[in-house]
């Protein structure tokens, strides 16, 4: 899979919960497009990001993450560190607060509604601004 090291902090998500609430809350992309799971990308993925961030007043982060077994987890983050500008220990990780508006709207979506907190040797991170231009 390639990637980069990553530290997060969020909920691994439920492909089905997910697509529920696209549907729900209107999110799906051009009908013309792939559907969001699996693998969501694209303007599907910012578009569901930028409503996250929007209704939990987080910034919310996309992070595909590889296990030991080559099986790929998928995330919505309220915390993804790859910058290396800082180095991080459990200790660490687990002091960082989860924003309880990220928790509320989150925890549903999620396969078992844990926080997870994950230092990763292998993952993808994707996250946008409001113009839809890659942080």
């Amino acid at each position: 899979m390639g990637g980069m090291a990553v530290v997060i902090i969020g909920y691994e998500v439920n492909d089905s919960a997910i697509d529920a609430y696209i549907e729900k809350n209107n999110l799906k992309p051009d009908p013309e497009r792939p559907p969001f799971s699996p693998g969501w990308s694209g303007d599907g993925l910012k578009k569901l990001l930028r409503h996250l961030e929007e209704v939990t007043s987080t910034q919310v982060t996309y992070a595909r993450i590889e296990d030991f077994k080559s099986d790929s987890h998928e995330f919505i983050c309220c915390l993804a560190d790859y910058s290396y500008n800082f180095l991080w220990n459990c200790e660490d990780v687990m002091k960082q607060v989860v924003p309880e508006k990220f928790i509320e709207i989150m925890a549903p979506l999620s396969t078992d509604r844990v926080v997870k907190r994950v230092f990763a040797s292998r993952g993808f991170v994707a996250s946008y601004d409001a113009k839809g231009r890659i942080r």
